[in-house]
């Protein structure tokens, strides 16, 4: 299983091993059909994976671990045995 960080707009990114998968998950989440999602809550163009720099570059603050990156992060849940797709992070809160 290869999980995969999807940026779907300004404030949240989605864990998930296709772009599919996140989008599923994305309108799952918040009761939106694909076509709202793409009109209403995605950043411009189509949603992508982030690159390896991205990964590298954006840091995830983790209440109990501090502060990490993206990559840190990921590893951390996967190890864990946590299920995707799903919320990755979030701005939000």
């Amino acid at each position: 299983m290869t999980v995969k960080i999807f940026a779907m707009n300004d404030t949240e990114w989605w864990a998930a091993e296709t772009v599919e998968e996140a989008i599923t998950d994305f309108c799952a989440t918040y009761s939106c059909t694909r076509e709202e999602a793409i009109e209403d809550h995605f950043i411009d163009g189509p949603v992508e994976a982030l690159s390896d720099d991205q990964m590298d570059e954006l840091v995830f603050s983790d209440e109990d671990l501090g502060l990490m990156s993206f990559r840190a992060k990921l590893a951390n849940l996967v190890e864990s045995g946590a299920t995707f797709p799903n919320l990755f992070a979030t701005t939000e809160y």
